[in-house]
């Protein structure tokens, strides 16, 4: 015995969105990428601290016997910071009146990043230097790329030589 039989679905139309249904869809998406942002961030500033303490022991293993080091800044003094992304920094005092040098790790923004609009920083970075004219952090101070621990040496060698001479 075969059975037939109609079935009439009211096909439901979806309604059009109001303007305030899609401010707040934004709002969500705006938070969900902010939120995946400020974790990996948090991670890289993690991340970047170890590699500056590498590169500050090797460094500092070179100027071991002269009494001077890099110090580290603790987290959270550091230069600035993006997005819960900051960047580490240490510094080299020379002394009261002479000049000292400031090291940081910068991140290098990940552009067009795909699960979020806002600054993510995902590993890349520049190691950057600074001659301070005090042994202070100063305001905006201008940081340049360096390519390895050779080269802060070697720009750090003349202020060394001037301080371990007096």
């Amino acid at each position: 015995m075969e059975l037939t039989f109609t079935v009439h679905v009211q096909e439901h139309k979806a309604s059009k969105p109001t303007f305030a249904d899609l401010i707040k869809d934004e709002i969500t998406e705006d938070n969900r990428q902010k939120e995946i942002t400020y974790a990996i961030n948090r991670e890289t500033t993690k991340a970047h601290a170890k590699a500056l303490d590498v590169i500050l022991a090797k460094l500092n293993s070179e100027l071991e016997g002269l009494n001077i080091e890099f110090k580290r800044s603790p987290i959270g003094m550091e230069t600035s910071q993006t997005n819960h992304y900051i960047r580490p920094y240490a510094i080299l005092k020379l002394g009261f009146n002479n000049f000292s040098w400031g090291i940081r790790l910068n991140g290098k923004n990940t552009p067009h990043f795909e699960l979020s609009k806002y600054t993510t920083f995902c590993g890349e970075y520049n190691i950057q230097i600074v001659r301070l004219a005090s042994p202070c952090w100063t305001a905006n101070p201008s940081f340049y790329n360096v390519g390895s621990i050779e080269d802060i040496l070697k720009e750090i060698k003349d202020d060394v030589k001037s301080y371990v001479a007096n």
